[in-house]
């Protein structure tokens, strides 16, 4: 299986993305959502509405955020 056919499901849902480096940001997780996949790259959008293409190699995990039966997130760590 690719990766792209594993991450498929989380497109255009809200996520959470961890890399195997510390990004610019300080940290290494984003939250926001996948809007494209291509071929070993998607497009995130985070939180803030900045779009950004990541190289699906630097890609340790990604998890959909959890929501409580409301709608409200989850507290997850």
């Amino acid at each position: 299986m690719k990766f792209e056919d594993a991450i498929a499901k989380f497109l255009n849902n809200e996520c959470v993305v961890y890399f195997n480096y510390e990004s610019d940001l300080g940290s290494s997780a984003l939250e926001g959502t996948i809007t494209e996949l291509g071929d070993g790259w998607f497009r995130f959008k985070d939180t803030n509405g900045v779009e950004s293409i990541v190289n699906s190699v630097n890609v340790v995990r990604v998890m959909e955020i959890p929501r409580k039966p409301n709608g409200k997130k989850k507290l997850f760590y």
